[in-house]
């Protein structure tokens, strides 16, 4: 199975900044590179990319062929209150949803996170790729709780996505979930 894990933001466009200054695009990317590096352990084929430009990123993921698109990111909202983790697929995406679902329940599992639920949206990677795609947003930045597990538990994030990813894909292909990585 060929991933494309697409850790978001980047250096020049940070996205969203934590309450002790983290950056949003160092936080997923640490994240991304560690569930790249699950994923080839296990045997399977990884492309990543962390890039501002959305359609070059769309373009680079469909032009790789792989089986499924996973978008990595963190939420923010002015109120600091706001926490917990949602995974999104595109409205009619049955597949997308499918991989959200894996994800979702493999992160609420590893991670003491609030249960935002699984949601469709229209985002620019999830419509413009041609392979099932899920948006993560792994925790809030904006809430000091959230922030410090993705700070402190980015191998617990990253364990939990490539196991919702290797769910999703076996379940597909009829083998075995057993992995080194079942939580």
């Amino acid at each position: 199975m060929k991933v494309f894990v697409n850790p978001g933001h980047s250096k020049q466009d940070p996205g969203a900044i934590g309450c002790s200054k983290a950056t949003e695009a160092d936080l997923v990317a640490r994240i991304g590179n560690l569930v790249v590096g699950i994923l080839q352990d296990y045997g399977w084929e990884t492309h990543t990319l962390q890039h501002d430009s959305l359609e070059y990123i769309c373009r680079e993921a469909n032009s790789s062929k792989a089986d499924v698109f996973v978008s990595i990111h963190a939420n923010a909202f002015s109120d600091s209150k706001a926490n917990g983790v949602e995974c999104y697929s595109y409205y009619e995406s049955k597949q997308g949803a499918e991989l959200a679902r894996n994800i979702q329940k493999m992160l609420l599992a590893k991670l003491p996170l609030q249960d935002r639920g699984i949601k469709t949206a229209g985002f620019y990677v999830l419509c413009n790729t041609d392979m099932p795609a899920c948006l993560v947003e792994t925790a809030f930045v904006s809430n000091p709780r959230d922030e410090w597990l993705l700070r402190s538990r980015g191998e617990s994030f990253a364990e939990a996505i490539a196991q919702g990813i290797i769910n999703y894909g076996e379940g597909l292909y009829g083998k075995s979930t057993d992995s080194v990585y079942k939580v």
